[in-house]
């Protein structure tokens, strides 16, 4: 009695893994099968040089030494968006090429290419899928291309010299003196104290201020010394304001002296 009661886990356990048995043996039974088939990790092109808008074909190839006949598509993809599907079929023992023609755009591009295949149940490639391939693409110059950048150019420039104008007539008003002395002395020294305005507004108050002030100069008090010296500086602050505006506003500048050319040029 106690013989049979110490064999009685032994029992047991051989019951238990003879209930598992056939459960492997269906597991086993249900994994898949790998032919010696499978797509080429590389893919290649019609074309060694592709520019933008010319129709360049992708190549993939299939090669297939499993001694089996299968059919299938070959699914090409561009940048991860499906361009293609190509159906093909490929014999045992040989290597097949399959191809997707593409209208390529400018860039940088990912092309990969899949294929899935008509198999018996239970029997699988060994590879479905070639790797990514980098494709660059040269993009074509167009007029828009080109009155773009000419455009940004121009618009640089402008702003650049724009910038150094402002600087250069800031500097020119700085030179500005004020008057010596006299009741019309604080006219001439209020153009004066507008020196540094940018634009080509306050550069036509100070013109306006200036010539103000030289023709108002002999008409204050003080000796005619004075009111001559204050109508000379009144006079040369004219012409400081007069050289800011023309800074300021250099393309009317640059245009008045070539007209002022032709002038004198042909006529």
């Amino acid at each position: 009695m106690k013989k049979t009661i110490a064999f009685l886990p032994l029992v047991l356990a051989l019951i238990f893994l003879g209930g598992l048995a056939p459960a492997f043996a269906e597991s086993g039974a249900s994994s898949p099968t790998i032919i010696n088939a499978r797509i080429l990790p590389t893919v290649w092109y019609s074309s060694l040089s592709v520019e933008e808008g010319q129709s360049v074909k992708i190549f993939a190839g299939v090669q297939n030494n499993s001694g089996k006949d299968f059919t299938g598509v070959a699914s090409f993809y561009v940048d991860g968006n499906s361009i293609a599907e190509i159906p093909f079929s490929s014999a045992g023992d040989s290597l097949k090429d399959v191809s997707a023609s593409w209208t390529a755009t400018g860039g940088t591009h990912d092309v990969a290419v899949k294929i899935s295949a008509a198999l018996p149940a239970g029997e699988v490639l060994f590879s479905a899928q070639s790797d990514k391939s980098s494709l660059d693409v040269g993009r074509k110059i167009t007029l828009q291309d080109v009155q773009n950048v000419a455009g940004s150019a121009a618009s640089s420039i402008v702003s650049a010299v724009n910038g150094a104008a402002d600087n250069l007539a800031n500097q020119v008003e700085s030179l500005k003196k004020p008057a010596v002395s006299g009741s019309s002395a604080g006219a001439v020294a209020s153009s004066s104290s507008s020196a540094g305005k940018t634009g080509s507004g306050s550069s036509i108050q100070n013109l306006s201020k200036s010539a103000g002030n030289v023709l108002g100069a002999f008409s204050g008090s003080g000796t005619f010394g004075q009111k001559a010296a204050n109508a000379a500086q009144g006079a040369f602050n004219l012409a400081m304001d007069g050289l800011a505006f023309l800074i300021r506003n250099w393309p009317w500048t640059l245009a008045g002296i070539f007209l002022l050319y032709l002038v004198f040029r042909f006529f």
